[in-house]
């Protein structure tokens, strides 16, 4: 829960940089988006006798192939925007290596 105060701040107050777990609750929620538009896309299939075996015809597959410019492309952004909140260090970047391998 977010609380304002109108006291004012300590002139020597330190504000620290997020850390890896504070996440944006926007960036995770557009996240979650675009999984399930990817999950959707797969489960109708990319032509009638593929997946779910959607007719060309249904609702299904109309959304699926109208948001086929955004899936991908949404994609990208967000993984752009998830490693710039953690970029690499030049002295670092076998430790950065490994916290991916680590992270499979």
């Amino acid at each position: 829960m977010l609380m304002l105060s109108l006291a004012p701040r300590p002139a020597n107050r330190v504000i620290s940089p997020p850390s890896y777990l504070d996440r944006e609750a926007a960036l995770d929620s557009a996240r979650g988006v675009a999984c399930l538009l990817l999950v959707a896309y797969h489960a109708v299939g990319a032509t009638g006798a593929l997946g779910m075996r959607v007719p060309s015809d249904s609702p299904y597959r109309f959304v699926t192939d109208a948001l086929s410019y955004v899936r991908m492309p949404l994609f990208t952004l967000l993984s752009g925007m998830v490693y710039a909140m953690r970029p690499v260090r030049a002295d670092d970047v076998l430790g950065f290596l490994r916290g991916k391998a680590s992270a499979c």
